[in-house]
């Protein structure tokens, strides 16, 4: 398994992990970005997750970034990707929402056959076996 946790998205967004990103992602090109954590705009969350990784280096990470919405097709969606990057927010919206979804074991299942996964904040607690010491 390869996996990569970041405690939060910082400022400018990933910008702090912009090294680690490179690393971990090598030579992938399609990246699913999860904005189910989010409660209030998840299409504005997906771009500027889109605008740090899409444009090429050294502004970017030169990826397509799809939006994973946990409402809509969100499986087809897991299936396109190379790479998982589930970004921060509620912990507990964006557990609940990808029970709803069914996609916590597809992800499970994706990242065990080698599937890289990133999380951020929330797409970290979710990660672990259980989110019972998160603040969120």
């Amino acid at each position: 398994m390869r996996v990569l946790l970041i405690s939060n998205s910082g400022r400018p967004f990933l910008e702090h992990a912009r090294p680690h990103l490179t690393a971990f992602l090598g030579g992938v090109k399609r990246l699913a970005f999860v904005t189910a954590a989010s409660l209030t705009d998840e299409p504005g969350y997906h771009e500027r997750a889109r605008a740090a990784l899409a444009p090429a280096p050294p502004a970017g990470l030169g990826l397509e970034v799809l939006h994973l919405r946990w409402d809509a097709e969100p499986l087809a969606t897991l299936e396109r990707a190379e790479v998982l990057f589930v970004g921060g927010g509620n912990t507990y919206a964006l557990l609940k929402r990808l029970r709803h979804a069914r996609l916590l074991e597809a992800i499970r299942v994706r990242v065990q056959a080698g599937m890289p996964y990133i999380g951020s904040s929330a797409g970290s607690n979710v990660a672990g076996p259980r989110i019972l010491t998160t603040t969120s």
